[in-house]
This record gives C-alpha cells, structure tokens and sequence, in this order.
C-alpha cells in the first residue's frame, strides 16, 4: 500500500565486525541514491521526500508527484479487532465480482452483511 514500509536492523548477537557491516549496509540502502535506483527500477516508495522531487525520477515516472502527495496525506487504517476477518470477506467478494462470479451489488450486499455479522450490527 502506499502508507507501510519496511524495517532494518542490525542483530545485536553477532560480532562487532558484523554489525559494523550490517550498519554500513543500512546506511547504504537507506540512501538517496538507493532511494532513487528503488522507486525507478522497483516501483519502490521512496521514504525521502527529496526523492520525488529529482528530475531523473521525474523523468522515469510521470506520476511521481501524484505519488507524493498520496503518502503526504495517507493515514494509518483505522484499528479494529475484526480487521483481518473484514479485510478477508472483503477480498472474497471483489473477488468474485471481478472474476463475474456475482454482480457487483450482489458482492457489495453479501460483504456488508457478512461484515455487520462479524462485528455485531443488528438491523
């Protein structure tokens, strides 16, 4: 999605030499000019914001600046304990709707009621 991201880290269980190595690393992929080779080369997010604004990833990606202000505004989804049951009926029926299984309202319809099921909403 567009609001997430990745983590690195370094294990502190291995010897100095190798943190040393794992840190020079992050350094390295965390960079502006591997921010850059990411979001060209791998359709990558970069988490720089001076990296949408360089005129190689412009050039490479008209959209960028739409892109840029998509993560400027995204927000967290909202937290619920029914999230992972919501989001898997939901993928179940714009699946089914996509693949021409059901309608689009048919789908909308069984998603709402599946999902007013899960979370206790009483008609």
């Amino acid at each position: 999605g567009t609001l997430g991201g990745w983590q690195l880290a370094v294990n502190a269980h291995v010897s100095p030499e190798r943190r040393r190595l794992a840190a020079k690393l992050i350094a390295h992929l965390t960079s502006p000019e591997a921010n850059l080779v990411l979001a060209q080369h791998y359709a990558r997010n970069p988490p720089r914001p001076a990296v949408y604004e360089d005129p190689r990833l412009r050039e490479a990606d008209p959209f960028i600046a739409d892109l840029k202000r998509m993560v400027e505004r995204a927000r967290p989804r909202p937290v619920s304990p029914y999230y992972n049951l919501i989001s898997d009926v939901l993928q179940s029926e714009f699946s089914a709707a996509v693949a021409g299984l059901r309608t689009p309202e048919e789908s909308l319809k069984r998603a709402q009621r599946q999902v007013d099921h899960l979370t206790g909403v009483r008609e």
